[in-house]
């Protein structure tokens, strides 16, 4: 049987019913940032969101190097990298901030 590895390649597979249904797939993650230093947000996309994470709270990413610590106060999952994208869009739309300080886990 043909099943999906982590690297999104396929690969032969002898026990196709140990797959589960998200097994292989790659998810994508919209996601919501607030910096504990200046109270502003970063809203960005990924497929690994631990290492994102970890890459902004450690001074990696040029966009928020200066800006760390954050707190993750939003998340969202997606099955494709263009609906995450869409998604990820609107979230910096007026209407998208709006939709954020009201579901957000903590105020803005």
């Amino acid at each position: 049987a043909l099943a999906w590895g982590a690297s999104g390649r396929p690969f032969k597979s002898g026990r196709p019913d140990q797959l589960t249904p998200y097994m292989g797939l790659t998810m994508y993650t919209v996601y919501v940032l607030l910096s504990e230093k200046d109270g502003k947000t970063y809203t960005g996309c990924t497929n690994n969101i631990e290492r994102r994470f970890s890459d902004h709270n450690n001074g990696k990413e040029i966009a928020t190097k200066g800006r760390k610590p954050f707190k993750m106060i939003y998340s969202e999952s997606y099955p494709d990298l263009s609906s995450a994208r869409k998604r990820e869009i609107f979230f910096k739309t007026g209407k998208g901030k709006e939709f954020i300080k009201q579901n957000s886990a903590c105020p803005i």
